[in-house]
Protein backbone atom coordinates (compact mmCIF):
# COMPACT_ATOMS: atom_id res chain seq x y z
CA UNK A 1 0.00 0.00 0.00
CA UNK A 2 1.25 3.41 -0.93
CA UNK A 3 0.32 6.57 1.24
CA UNK A 4 -0.59 9.29 -1.22
CA UNK A 5 2.19 12.54 -1.34
CA UNK A 6 0.49 14.46 1.14
CA UNK A 7 0.77 11.53 3.83
CA UNK A 8 4.45 11.32 3.40
CA UNK A 9 4.99 15.03 3.66
CA UNK A 10 2.57 14.85 6.88
CA UNK A 11 5.05 11.59 8.42
CA UNK A 12 8.26 13.51 7.22
CA UNK A 13 7.35 16.66 9.12
CA UNK A 14 6.18 14.61 11.98
CA UNK A 15 9.09 13.17 11.94
CA UNK A 16 11.54 16.28 11.98
CA UNK A 17 9.25 17.54 14.68
CA UNK A 18 10.16 14.93 16.99
CA UNK A 19 14.24 15.43 16.12
CA UNK A 20 16.25 17.08 18.06
CA UNK A 21 16.21 20.86 16.97
CA UNK A 22 19.93 20.79 15.23
CA UNK A 23 18.89 17.64 13.23
CA UNK A 24 15.97 18.94 12.03
CA UNK A 25 17.28 22.37 11.38
CA UNK A 26 20.27 20.52 9.12
CA UNK A 27 17.88 18.52 6.89
CA UNK A 28 15.65 21.25 6.26
CA UNK A 29 18.28 23.58 5.52
CA UNK A 30 20.32 21.38 3.27
CA UNK A 31 18.24 18.83 2.04
CA UNK A 32 14.80 20.24 1.66
CA UNK A 33 15.82 24.02 0.96
CA UNK A 34 19.18 22.91 -0.62
CA UNK A 35 21.17 25.16 0.76
CA UNK A 36 25.30 24.47 0.01
CA UNK A 37 27.01 22.90 3.19
CA UNK A 38 29.32 25.91 3.75
CA UNK A 39 26.24 28.11 4.13
CA UNK A 40 24.35 25.99 6.55
CA UNK A 41 27.68 25.32 8.62
CA UNK A 42 27.63 29.32 8.89
CA UNK A 43 24.15 29.72 9.50
CA UNK A 44 24.55 26.71 12.74
CA UNK A 45 27.97 28.00 13.59
CA UNK A 46 29.85 24.41 13.23
CA UNK A 47 32.17 23.72 10.61
CA UNK A 48 31.28 22.04 7.23
CA UNK A 49 32.56 18.26 8.49
CA UNK A 50 30.78 18.69 11.82
CA UNK A 51 27.94 19.72 9.80
CA UNK A 52 28.45 16.44 7.56
CA UNK A 53 28.50 14.03 10.69
CA UNK A 54 25.75 16.11 12.47
CA UNK A 55 23.56 15.32 8.68
CA UNK A 56 24.81 11.78 8.81
CA UNK A 57 23.37 11.13 12.38
CA UNK A 58 19.86 13.34 11.41
CA UNK A 59 19.34 10.67 8.75
CA UNK A 60 19.91 7.82 10.64
CA UNK A 61 17.32 8.89 13.17
CA UNK A 62 15.15 9.95 10.63
CA UNK A 63 15.08 6.95 8.66
CA UNK A 64 14.91 5.10 12.19
CA UNK A 65 11.57 7.34 12.85
CA UNK A 66 9.89 6.51 9.79
CA UNK A 67 10.74 3.07 9.25
CA UNK A 68 9.25 2.18 13.40
CA UNK A 69 5.94 4.82 12.13
CA UNK A 70 5.39 4.40 8.54
CA UNK A 71 7.45 1.32 7.18
CA UNK A 72 9.06 3.35 4.57
CA UNK A 73 12.20 1.92 4.82
CA UNK A 74 11.48 -1.18 5.93
CA UNK A 75 13.16 -4.62 3.70
CA UNK A 76 11.40 -7.55 2.89
CA UNK A 77 13.94 -10.73 3.33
Amino acid sequence: RFASAQERVDHLNAALEALPDDYAQVVRLYDLEGLPIAEVAQRMNRSPGALHMLRARAHARLRDRLTTETGLFRTSV
